[in-house]
C-alpha cells in the first residue's frame, strides 16, 4: 500500500478544510491512522492553514507562510 511508511513522504494541500484538497485525503487516512496527528505522519508538507510550526507548513512559500492565503 502506498501509505506503508509514509514517514518519508511529503504531502500538499490546496488548504486546510479545503474539501478536494483536505478532507477528502485527510479523512481517508484518519480512517486509517485513527488520530489526527496528521503532521507527525508525513515528513513534510504544505498545507496552508496547518500550525505554522508543523511539517506540514515546511514546504510552503510566500509572504504568509502556510496562512490561508490563496497565494500560498
Amino acid at each position: 500500500h502506498h501509505l506503508e511508511q509514509p514517514e518519508s513522504k511529503k504531502s500538499c494541500h490546496t488548504g486546510v478544510d479545503r474539501t478536494a484538497g483536505w478532507n477528502i485525503p485527510m479523512g481517508m487516512l484518519y480512517n486509517r491512522i485513527n488520530h489526527c496527528k496528521f503532521d507527525e505522519f508525513f515528513s513534510q508538507g504544505c498545507a496552508p492553514g496547518y500550525e505554522k510550526d508543523s511539517t506540514l507548513c515546511d514546504l510552503c512559500i510566500g509572504h504568509s507562510m502556510c496562512s490561508e492565503q490563496q497565494e500560498e
